[in-house]
């Protein structure tokens, strides 16, 4: 049913109105806190592990005195500035309101809200709520590249961990495809060939991560790669004769000449005087050849 400018609402729109009127004349305070802290709401992402840490919002003063009391999903976390969760040691609170949560996991994300009450009336000052996040960061990127012989080439951009992914493929300097999936890894296909400077990135809201793409240079045609494999091997092979014969050439130029004798002392004839000269004479002579017929003769010392 539409209404007319000017037109009277008819009995059930003034109803609506009345009773919109009397909530506000009975209970003005309530209601006005709730439609606040409805429209007081945001959204806050933090990284797995890491501290994060919930401010209360506006200036509102907080007094010393008052009664600040956090909860998570109707879980009390907090009551009359004094943490009283079973655990404890995840949460640490400050004068002025602002809840620390350490070490947080994905099992602590959530919708958290915090009021604050005056000591002495009992009466709320604040009402806020905050959806709580967390997201683990993305590593292990890596991009892979299926080349085919006749085109149609695909690549492959895949994390090893993160929550809620967004991948952005970019080549020739602007962004090109962009793609947001539950899975973690997106793949892209060209039908000739990919870009020179293709680029994904991976990425949520705690962290981003990027690498480049292999580049599929193109097949040749099999005649042609079977003539350069042949072409190869043959001068494999030249090459390591050619090595052969170098090493037999340079053993027969190695000659080594093989000396022997015949050891001879001279001992003297009187034994009473000291002999003038007690050397040892060795007469060497080359391997090939023979002994002379006459040997040197001994003369005393």
């Amino acid at each position: 049913m539409s209404l007319i400018r000017g037109q009277v609402p008819p009995t059930p729109y003034r109803w609506s109105s009345l009773w919109i009127l009397f909530f506000q004349l009975c209970f003005p305070h309530d209601w006005l806190t709730l439609s606040a802290a409805m429209e007081d709401r945001v959204l806050k992402v933090c990284r797995t592990g890491e501290t994060c840490v919930i401010e209360l919002r506006g200036r509102v003063p907080v007094l010393e005195n008052d009664d600040i009391r956090w909860v998570r999903d109707n879980w009390q976390i907090s009551k009359k500035q004094t943490i009283i969760a079973p655990q404890n040691y995840k949460y640490n609170m400050f004068k002025n309101g602002t809840l620390q949560i350490y070490d947080g996991q994905m099992e602590d994300s959530g919708n958290y809200s915090v009021s604050v009450y005056e000591k002495q009336t009992g009466n709320q000052k604040i009402m806020q709520l905050t959806k709580l996040t967390f997201l683990k960061p993305v590593s292990d990127l890596r991009v892979t590249t299926l080349c085919a012989e006749r085109g149609n080439n695909s690549v492959t951009c895949s994390v090893g961990n993160g929550d809620n992914l967004h991948f952005l493929w970019m080549w020739n300097g602007t962004n090109q495809s962009l793609a947001s999936l539950q899975s973690n890894k997106h793949t892209i296909h060209f039908e000739d060939h990919t870009p020179e400077d293709l680029v994904c990135v991976a990425f949520n809201a705690v962290s981003r991560s990027q690498g480049a793409a292999p580049v599929c240079r193109g097949y040749l045609p099999t005649f042609t790669a079977l003539g350069i494999f042949l072409t190869m091997a043959m001068c494999s092979m030249l090459m390591g004769t050619m090595r052969k014969n170098n090493k037999a050439n340079v053993t027969e130029e190695n000659i080594y000449i093989d000396m022997s004798g015949i050891r001879q002392t001279r001992i003297p004839l009187d034994s009473g005087n000291p002999p003038s000269e007690s050397s040892d004479y060795e007469y060497c002579k080359p391997l090939v050849s023979t002994l002379p017929t006459s040997m040197p003769s001994q003369e005393p010392g």
